[in-house]
């Protein structure tokens, strides 16, 4: 039993096996008053050349207090027998980003797709349950006709829903999700434009509070740190604000 986080050290679940949901989100169930973690299941990337498992499917943990994880198994399995399938384990799948549509009533599932002659795309599926199964709505998709990298998804209570992704590697986009939450509209808007690595943004997380909202990111320094910017803006199409220095508070 966890009473605190410890950084630097593996994290357990309560069986008190290392939690694998790697570039994961977190997921709040109403219902059930628990927090859902789910993310790459990287219990069989072992590393090195050798290795050519870059993922075994998206793994769910729940938790009532955000210390104490329980592995609820696999939501969205590999196919490790169909080599032209987004989810075979040697395509980079990555970032899984999970929204429930009061439209549909369906848990809508978008993921990040690296491999084979498309190169980068996003794949769209849906379910009935939060822990699946999910089937494909769009294997292959690029929004707006666009290259895909790394993204972050968000719903409004009004149901209106957005995507930010990287346009490797010069812009971040912002698209309206249509009512079903899985496809863009054609509204959208172009920011962090015509840069040059390091200072391209990647990474995008959406984060609100008091009725403002914010997106974190860094830059494209592969995987060297650089700092991360924070902007802050209340239209998603609108204009956002850089802090240029973030407030920084000591610790008692």
């Amino acid at each position: 039993m966890n009473n605190c986080i410890q950084p630097g050290q593996t994290w357990l679940d309560t069986n008190g096996r290392p939690i694998q949901a790697h570039g994961f989100s977190v997921f709040w169930s109403e219902d059930e008053k628990l927090w859902y973690w789910y993310g790459e299941n990287k219990e069989r990337s072992t590393g090195g050349k050798a290795n050519t498992i870059w993922h075994w499917g998206v793994r769910l943990y729940t938790s009532p207090d955000l210390m104490n994880w329980t592995d609820q198994g696999l939501i969205i399995p590999p196919t490790p027998d169909d080599l032209l399938s987004p989810l075979h384990p040697t395509y980079c799948m990555d970032r899984p980003h999970i929204l429930y549509c009061p439209k549909t009533g369906k848990y809508v599932a978008w993921l990040k797709i690296m491999g084979g002659e498309v190169s980068q795309f996003l794949s769209v599926l849906t379910a009935d349950r939060f822990e699946g199964p999910y089937t494909f709505v769009r294997k292959i998709y690029k929004p707006l006709d666009m290259d895909t990298g790394d993204f972050s998804l968000h719903a409004d209570p009004d149901g209106r829903a957005y995507i930010w992704f990287e346009r490797p590697h010069f812009q971040m986009i912002c698209a309206d999700l249509t009512e079903d939450y899985t496809a863009v509209s054609g509204r959208y808007s172009v920011h962090f434009d015509s840069l040059l690595p390091p200072n391209t943004r990647e990474a995008p997380t959406y984060f609100e509070r008091n009725g403002k909202r914010y997106l974190f990111t860094s830059g494209t320094s592969g995987y060297y740190p650089n700092p991360s910017k924070v902007c802050v803006f209340t239209d998603p199409h609108g204009i956002y604000s850089v802090f240029r220095h973030l407030p920084q508070k000591n610790c008692p």
